[in-house]
């Protein structure tokens, strides 16, 4: 027994030998304890520990204090539920995170929810559902095989960066597209403006798909690179000529530039050296600016008058050859024609000179009732021949020995008398003799009165003879 070791267990007592009591330690075990400084009080918080060596083992090294030792008091978690947290490197920050979150299968916009991927999935599918979806492609002959919608429906939009040679018809349609398996692509919808044409070379469109496979709708076209750039200098080259402001500038300008003035209230232009009012009109605002003015439709006097000031003329002159045309009855207001030529054709209007001057050597008044005629009355004898006997010509006719036709032109009416030099052979069918047959006459000249009852029956008088 070393030194010491009596003295020692001289001073256990009776309670603590009996802890001993039935001890099986071995010697390696108690030395175990060598060097233990624990307290009484420390080593009685193991009584009834049932963990193994192993077990105590794994505390071997720890360095955290009583009181985070204390934080496991009372934790139900198995070996693997702890072991779950084994190589977690999270600091104590980054795990508070969690605090309060749960895992839900649906996307909200709740701030203590985490969707799981499949409602991340379900979320975006959506979203491009309702979006359409977005397909590019080069040109009209590179359509893809199967319907670029997600959904294989309608709604996706198909960009074609040129388009250029498609081929519209009437209606708005074109069969001229082409997938890249080389299946016909039909088109519908094209406006107005393209159909009946070939889209020009660059021109880009956009299309929709629709439910049926290869059949698209037109959305709209798409403007060139080109038409940008065009419609950009354009509209720099606005902004270069046309200026606002209170004062006139004096400083780049160029011929041509517009300026409106604020303070004036007018719209100037730059004629190379000053600024001058410039002033468009879309339209004359009078008539007499019109030097070759035409009628688009017809003219409604709307109850007014064609007149004209300081007794000037009211000139109606037709070109060339073209007629004043008086379509109704003229009233001439109780005022008179004037500077009126001569009659020359049948229903031209007669002037009084040319009336006094011809009734003067050709008098033709006709006595009216009450009225007394003096003077001699002359009419021109016409001669009968087989082909020629108008009545419309004159009433008073000659012939020798013929066979007289039927006259033309018989209106009712119309008498005459006929002087013959030799007994006619003959009359017409229409003419009907006194006694009801021709009886020639024997001496002459001898002169019958003739009477037009009606358009094919002239009575016929008896033949004056002898008439010297």
């Amino acid at each position: 027994m070393q030194s010491g070791a009596a003295t020692a267990l001289a001073a256990l007592t009776s309670t603590e030998l009996g802890i001993l009591d039935g001890a099986t330690v071995t010697t390696a075990e108690l030395n175990l304890l060598d060097g233990v400084t624990a307290t009484t009080a420390e080593l009685n918080t193991l009584d009834g520990v049932t963990a193994t060596a192993a077990e105590i083992n794994l505390l071997d090294g720890v360095t955290a204090s009583t009181a985070e030792l204390n934080l496991l008091d009372g934790v139900t978690a198995t070996t693997a539920e702890i072991n779950t947290l084994d190589g977690i490197t999270a600091n104590t920050t980054e795990l508070n995170q969690l605090d309060g979150i749960t895992v839900s299968t649906s996307f909200s916009n709740s701030t203590t929810q985490l969707p799981t991927s499949s409602a991340i999935n379900s979320f975006v599918t959506n979203l491009l559902d309702a979006l359409g979806g977005f397909v590019a492609i080069a040109d009209d002959q590179s359509f893809p095989t199967t319907n670029p919608d997600p959904s294989d429906n309608a709604g996706t939009v198909v960009s074609i960066a040129d388009a250029g040679g498609l081929v519209i018809d009437a209606s708005g349609e074109t069969t001229t597209g082409r997938t890249t398996g080389g299946a016909t692509v039909t088109i519908t919808g094209f406006p107005a403006v393209y159909q009946s044409s070939t889209l020009p070379a660059g021109l880009g469109i956009q299309v929709q798909t629709t439910t049926t496979l290869n059949t698209y709708t037109y959305h709209k076209s798409l403007p060139t690179d080109a038409d940008i750039a065009q419609l950009n200098d354009d509209v720099n080259d606005f902004f270069a000529r046309y200026r606002i402001g209170a004062t006139n500038p004096t400083t780049d300008l160029d011929e041509g530039d517009l300026f409106y003035n604020t303070t004036d209230d007018q719209l100037l232009i730059w004629d190379g050296s000053a600024w001058s009012q410039a002033y468009v009109r879309t339209a004359i605002e009078n008539v007499v600016e019109d030097t070759t003015p035409q009628l688009g439709g017809n003219l409604d006097v709307n109850g007014n008058q064609i007149t004209s000031a300081s007794n000037g003329n009211v000139v109606i002159n037709p070109n060339g050859t073209g007629t004043i045309d008086l379509q109704a009855e003229t009233d001439l207001n109780s005022n008179k024609l004037v500077n009126v030529t001569d009659p020359t054709a049948a229903q031209d209007g007669a002037t009084k000179n040319y009336v006094d001057t011809t009734t003067t050597a050709n008098p033709i008044y006709a006595a009216v009732a009450g009225d007394n005629f003096t003077g001699t009355i002359s009419a021109t004898e016409r001669t009968i021949t087989a082909s020629d006997f108008d009545l419309s010509t004159g009433n008073y006719w000659t012939c020798g020995a013929i066979a007289i036709p039927n006259p033309t032109n018989q209106t009712a009416g119309t008498a005459g008398l006929i002087r013959v030099t030799a007994a006619p052979t003959s009359f017409g069918s229409h003419f009907d003799f006194p006694g009801g047959s021709y009886t020639a006459p024997t001496a002459f000249p001898a002169v019958v009165p003739f009477f037009v009852q009606a358009s094919g029956t002239i009575l016929l008088g008896n033949f004056v003879e002898g008439i010297a």
